[in-house]
């Protein structure tokens, strides 16, 4: 998983597990420390973004993907990093 990609460490522990639950091998699994990690509070925004668009939704999965892609882009001065996850 590399740089340019954002991770839910909770979900990726979730994903992990189920795979090595059925036997699949994650032996060759390497995420990047430099990989934007999504916090709880983007998933709060994303579903106040939602919500306050009332028709118009946009059918986001809610799952803080567009709120941390936002900071992301922004190059917000403190982003939270796969390496903050391991220390």
């Amino acid at each position: 998983m590399g740089d340019g990609t954002v991770i839910d460490p909770a979900c990726l522990h979730q994903e992990y597990t189920g795979l090595r639950e059925r036997g699949v091998s994650c032996q060759g699994l390497r995420v990047s420390g430099n990989a934007h990690v999504i916090m709880p509070y983007h998933l709060v925004l994303d579903r106040l973004q939602e919500e306050s668009r009332g028709k118009g939704v946009i059918g986001t999965t809610l799952r803080g993907i567009g709120p941390v892609y936002t900071d992301k882009t922004a190059r917000m001065p403190q982003p939270v990093r796969m390496w903050d996850c391991w220390t």
